[in-house]
C-alpha cells in the first residue's frame, strides 16, 4: 500500500465513505481481486472530499494533483475527480491520470462491511452492478473488465462454499 492509498484511506475514514468498485472487490476476495490504480467512493460531500484529499496529498508529494469535475451522461449525478498531473507535469493534459473518484452516496445507502475501520460495498451488491452493466449496451467500454470481475467472484464464492479458502 502505498502513502498516497494510505492518505485516500484516511479521508475515507474520516468523512465515513464508502468504496466501492474493484477496489472493494479486491479487500474482500485478497489474491483474487483484479488490480487497479483508483479509487472509487461514495461521500455525502464529495466535493468536499475531493478538496480534502488533494490538499493532502499536495501537502505530502508537492502541488501536483488537482480536482477535475465529471458530469454523467447517463444520469443526473456529478463526479469530483483527484487527478494526478502526469509526467509533463502541466494539469488538464492527455498524460495526467485518476487517482480518487468520488461520488454523491446513493439513496438507499447501499449494503457495506466494515474492513479495519473502512466501509466497502458488499460483494453481493459489487456483482449485482457488474451483471447490471454488463446487460447495459451503453456501456459496452467496460463489458470485458466486468466480465473478468464477475468470474473471479463467482469462483471466489464458489471455493468458499467448498471451504477451500
Amino acid at each position: 500500500m502505498t502513502t498516497q492509498d494510505i492518505i485516500i484511506l484516511k479521508v475515507v475514514r474520516i468523512d465515513k465513505g464508502i468504496v466501492y468498485g474493484a477496489r472493494s472487490i479486491k479487500k474482500q476476495i485478497g489474491m483474487f481481486g483484479r488490480s487497479t490504480y483508483d479509487w472509487d467512493v461514495f461521500f455525502n460531500k464529495p466535493k468536499s472530499s475531493a478538496n480534502k484529499t488533494e490538499k493532502l496529498l499536495d501537502k505530502t508529494f508537492g502541488d501536483v494533483y488537482y480536482v477535475a469535475m465529471l458530469k454523467h451522461k447517463d444520469k443526473k449525478g456529478i463526479s469530483w475527480r483527484v487527478k494526478h498531473i502526469g509526467r509533463d507535469k502541466i494539469p488538464k493534459t492527455q498524460d495526467d491520470y485518476v487517482v480518487a473518484d468520488y461520488t454523491k452516496m446513493p439513496i438507499p445507502i447501499p449494503k457495506y462491511i466494515t474492513i479495519h475501520n473502512i466501509k466497502y460495498r458488499v460483494l453481493s451488491a459489487e456483482l449485482q452492478k457488474k451483471i447490471e452493466t454488463l446487460k447495459t449496451k451503453s456501456k459496452k467500454f467496460r463489458h470485458q473488465k466486468d466480465l473478468i470481475d464477475v468470474q473471479r467472484i463467482k469462483t471466489t464464492q464458489r471455493l468458499r462454499k467448498w471451504k477451500l479458502i
